[in-house]
């Protein structure tokens, strides 16, 4: 049996933490500073809670625990006038990478955006995390040059 990609529920939080703990062991050792604050308190609360700020993605392998997941949310470009689907984690067990999974769960986000009337879909991805890039220049995206900025309140 294959993988089969779906949207998460309230009994996968531990699983996609587990795999979200893996990713950041993995941009750390890319020498990224990674804060890895998500924890399964704040994935119930912002994930499933009415208003949720973000919606998550799966990838299921019949018993065996979750391979890989995706979380989004709906953005907004004003430039382009239309919504946008904003990937804000993609990961996949190193183990089970190079079988189609993150490109599984890309496409399953590409449906979640046409079915909410977003025309394009936005991420970032760690100047270091060559592997990353190469899969998504394979996938279609485009590197824009931009400066990300972030303020806390």
């Amino acid at each position: 049996m294959g993988i089969h990609i779906r949207p998460a529920n309230e009994n996968d939080a531990q699983e996609v933490l587990r795999l979200y703990g893996e990713f950041t062991r993995y941009l750390r050792d890319l020498d990224e500073e990674v804060q890895g604050r998500l924890t399964v308190d704040s994935f119930m609360r912002d994930g499933f809670r009415p208003g949720a700020a973000f919606a998550t993605l799966v990838a299921d392998a019949p018993s065996e625990a979750l391979v890989g997941y995706l979380i989004h949310t709906i953005g907004y470009d004003a430039e382009q006038a239309e919504r946008t689907l904003q990937v804000v984690d993609l990961y996949v067990a190193s183990s089970r990478r190079k079988r189609g999974i993150g490109s599984q769960l890309m496409s399953a986000a590409g449906e979640v955006a046409s079915a909410l009337g977003a025309a394009r879909a936005y991420w970032t991805v760690a100047r270091s995390n060559a592997q990353a890039q190469g899969f998504f220049r394979r996938f279609g995206a485009d590197a824009v040059d931009v400066t990300y900025m972030v303020w806390e309140s």
